[in-house]
């Protein structure tokens, strides 16, 4: 069974008769037919949401997997998140991580730190901090990990974003901390539309012995005439041949109301030359008045890349879904 470590990106906002997002079934392609993996069901407490429930398809029914509360400020941004993981031995929750997040006047994040429970108690893990210019335009991104040893946080990578004039997002160079100073890992550049969503995506990687980028991927995305995304293609380049090979795509159905209805992925075989179905995603909604997915800039909608331990990584395409809803992303951590 697949476990899901979901957490919110940025947070919900207030919004009237909005639509509230009610489930998200993951489905994976296997046998050549849809087979149900994952489902999220959210609810809600008056305008925000209080709790997300995950399970897993198993012997033809849902069980339970893990389940996210939260606890929002008065802006609906979500100031603490515990998730709990399910013991089908002894039919109860046990506590796997808690984050609490801070925000700047503008409601955006700034710290954001992440516990781990073990021994009854929460033990720290990871923090996140985040710096903005005078136009709340983010310029640095930090992560660290919890050092037991010396009960200090230690570095681990940065990100450095470049903004156009319109705030929106042109490049960031992934740094690595290593023996006490930054080095570069990687660069990922932005070419947007004129509405500031990328439409290009390009990941290079950074060689100190040539001392320059090398290409490593890229991906390229459409978007309709009301600027939801419909499509994305991801590539990735090929040494030998310096040429770009097709690695997966995916598209997206919209509502009428701009919400995503669904994304499904395929991957390329190379051996057939043809695509393949790896995943879908369905959403629903009720519509009620409180929470929408909240609209960010392009600027804020960079994406981030985690690793099984949630640890921020390169693309994997295995084991991450980014969940776009609207102009909104959020992350989802898939582990077998």
């Amino acid at each position: 069974m697949r476990t899901i470590l979901f957490s919110l990106a940025l947070a919900f906002q207030l919004s009237v008769s909005a639509q509230n997002m009610q489930t998200v079934l993951f489905e994976s392609w296997t046998n050549n037919a849809w087979q149900n993996s994952v489902r999220l069901t959210y609810t809600y407490a008056g305008n925000y949401p209080v709790s997300l429930l995950q399970e897993g398809w198993s012997q033809n029914a849902w069980a339970n997997s893990a389940q996210t509360t939260f606890t929002n400020n008065a802006n609906g941004s979500v100031t603490n998140s515990i998730i709990k993981s399910w013991n089908g031995t002894t039919s109860t929750w046990y506590n796997m991580q808690q984050t609490a997040t801070s925000y700047n006047a503008a409601n955006k994040p700034l710290l954001s730190t992440s516990q781990g429970y073990t021994n009854n108690a929460w033990v720290n893990s990871m923090q996140e901090s985040y710096a903005y210019d005078a136009n709340n335009h983010q310029t640095n991104f930090v992560e660290h990990y919890w050092n037991a040893g010396t009960s200090s946080w230690d570095n681990v990578n940065q990100r450095n974003y470049t903004n156009d004039a319109n705030g929106f997002a042109v490049q960031y160079v992934l740094q690595l901390w290593s023996s006490g100073s930054w080095s570069d890992q990687s660069r990922v550049s932005y070419t947007n539309n004129p509405s500031g969503q990328p439409v290009i995506t390009l990941t290079e990687s950074w060689s100190a012995t040539s001392g320059s980028w090398t290409p490593v991927s890229k991906e390229m995305s459409s978007y309709d005439a009301n600027g939801h995304m419909t499509q994305t293609a991801y590539q990735s380049m090929d040494p030998s041949t310096g040429s770009w090979v097709s690695v997966s795509q995916a598209t997206m159905t919209i509502n009428p109301d701009g919400t995503l209805a669904q994304y499904t992925s395929q991957t390329w075989n190379a051996s057939t030359s043809s695509w393949q179905n790896f995943q879908r995603v369905t959403y629903t909604y009720g519509i009620t008045t409180g929470i929408r997915e909240q609209s960010l800039s392009p600027a804020d909608l960079q994406p981030v890349y985690y690793d099984l331990q949630g640890r921020v990584t390169e693309r994997s395409f295995n084991q991450l879904l980014i969940e776009q809803i609207g102009n909104t992303r959020r992350k989802v951590i898939i582990q077998d």
